[in-house]
């Protein structure tokens, strides 16, 4: 929303024939935080798009394809865990446990 926000006062709140200045400020952290979050939204929708054909953005996988889905979520996993530290490795690797490596599968855990 803020995204929105911002494009309207940047690009049309003079041609709304307003004669008072826009009431909506951002600080240069507002501004650095949003850049910040759209780039994380932006490789997100990139790694969805490169999955296109393979998994769906809803994480559907044919059956016939299942175990390779896993395993390219295994190594995705893996190579993110090694670039995280304290607590947001911790979190990361209880959210993705589903995709560990050697899980017996059939225990319903």
């Amino acid at each position: 929303m803020s995204h929105s926000i911002r494009k309207i006062k940047r690009r049309f709140w003079d041609e709304m024939g307003h004669d008072a200045a826009c009431p909506i400020h951002f600080t240069e952290e507002d501004l650095q935080n949003h850049m910040r979050d759209a780039e994380g939204f932006n490789e997100q929708a990139d790694f969805w798009d490169r999955m296109e054909g393979f998994i769906a953005r809803d994480g559907w996988v044919s059956n016939e394809r299942y175990e390779e889905a896993l395993d390219s979520f295994a190594n995705l996993r893996e190579e993110h865990l090694k670039q995280l530290t304290g607590e947001e490795r911790s979190d990361f690797e209880k959210q993705s446990r589903w995709a560990e490596r050697n899980v017996d599968r059939t225990d319903g855990s």
